[in-house]
């Protein structure tokens, strides 16, 4: 149901925003909660190797939205928002929140950007 909810949300902010919905997107924010899918994804979807850094592969993240959603030269950029719910690297990461940017064109992750934790501290 918090799935549905999500989904539902995230296709009422594309709409409404008027950005052009990157369906591969769908899947990341899908993906998100389990590491091990979220580096699948990562792989199917990433331009290069070394595009989407792995530390976010490290903890399994929850919690997840997206902030905000623009294109620019050809590439829709989205701002996720995402918490830390489990870290066998790093139990003090439990609890904090991600930002991250992700920027797509021609259906693969050709640009990444964090912001780091909002508390600012880095737990990794």
């Amino acid at each position: 149901m918090k799935r549905i909810a999500i989904a539902l949300t995230l296709f009422m902010f594309l709409v409404g925003c008027g950005t052009p919905d990157v369906p591969e997107m769908k899947e990341f924010m899908r993906a998100i909660s389990s590491k091990e899918k979220l580096a699948t994804v990562i792989d199917k979807y990433a331009a290069t190797a070394a595009t989407v850094p792995d530390v976010l592969t490290h903890c399994n993240l929850g919690q997840e939205k997206i902030l905000h959603t623009e294109e620019r030269n050809s590439t829709v950029f989205y701002t996720v928002e995402a918490t830390v719910e489990k870290c066998a690297k790093s139990e003090s990461a439990v609890g904090t929140i991600r930002v991250f940017d992700l920027g797509w064109k021609d259906g693969k992750i050709v640009d990444f950007n964090w912001h780091g934790p909002k508390s600012g501290k880095v737990e990794y």
